[in-house]
């Protein structure tokens, strides 16, 4: 803003945190509670607030946002909704065996350890771990706790820019499962959707757990697992939000309503010429 004072500046808010997501922060800390406090002084400053409010426009990748941005900035009015531009494939080939999958960070608060225990628990079930932690010793503990596992495979970091491996696997997978105390609404949830997984969380953004999958209610992944493996349950549930997630985010069509943003607030905020 300080660079070009007279272009239009536009905000997405992805993650916003009031108080309770930095209690839930505290609480699953990924290195420190120290190193914690630092990044909340930067994600509350003062001057992000004000950059907020004095931006040409607010938008949300999840209408559940809206009002916790309208009320945490201040805004006179919810923020807009953008739907994040998410590759939808016309084909994807289910594997024979139920598959199930975690695709984030291998980090505390991402809670890892509870999709795991699954794999202990369904043990006709392959289960596949894609992501790496930020604390090393962390995702240590992770592997030579849960390594010994025969139904369980740890892929690590996969660049999805550059690697087929993760649109592959959701391609194969029958079931995402996110473990995560707290969330926005995660990336992995509508690439899910797309590939026709269901999804399991406890966590119910935009309805994509109880629309499109189970919702965990007490943090039961055992139980919402079970339930949509049963009788194939997890197949018109992953077909719904396949068609919700084509409607809504293919890349054509998000990138289309992203460009009728950015061109009314620049037209917006053109000069008037004098008649």
């Amino acid at each position: 803003m300080r660079a070009v004072p007279h272009r239009p500046h536009v905000v997405a808010s992805r993650d916003p945190r009031v108080l309770s997501d930095w209690l839930t922060e505290l609480r699953y800390p990924t290195f420190s509670r120290l190193r914690l406090s630092l990044a909340l002084s930067y994600y509350e400053n003062p001057l992000t607030y004000l950059a907020v409010r004095r931006s040409a426009g607010v938008y949300v990748p999840a209408k559940c946002l809206a009002e916790k941005v309208r009320r945490k900035y201040l805004l006179a009015e919810p923020p807009g909704f953008l739907p994040t531009p998410i590759h939808v494939p016309d084909r994807v080939d289910k594997a024979p065996r139920p598959t199930v999958c975690y695709v984030g960070r291998l980090d505390r608060r991402k809670r890892p350890e509870r999709f795991l225990d699954l794999a202990r628990a369904f043990t006709g079930v392959h289960f596949v771990v894609v992501g790496g932690s930020q604390d090393s010793e962390f995702d240590r503990w992770l592997r030579t706790e849960y390594g010994d596992l025969d139904n369980l495979e740890f892929l690590g970091f996969v660049d999805q820019f550059t690697d087929t491996r993760l649109s592959d696997l959701l391609g194969r997978s029958w079931v995402m499962v996110n473990t995560a105390a707290r969330e926005g609404l995660p990336n992995s949830f509508i690439e899910a959707a797309a590939h026709r997984c269901a999804i399991v969380s406890a966590l119910d953004p935009d309805g994509f757990a109880s629309g499109f999958g189970a919702v965990a209610a007490d943090d039961d992944f055992a139980g919402a697992l079970g339930r949509l493996l049963e009788n194939d349950r997890w197949r018109e549930q992953g077909e719904r939000g396949h068609v919700y997630v084509r409607e809504t985010n293919a890349t054509d069509r998000a990138i289309d309503r992203h460009l009728e943003v950015y061109q009314r607030h620049v037209v917006d905020r053109a000069p008037r010429r004098a008649a």
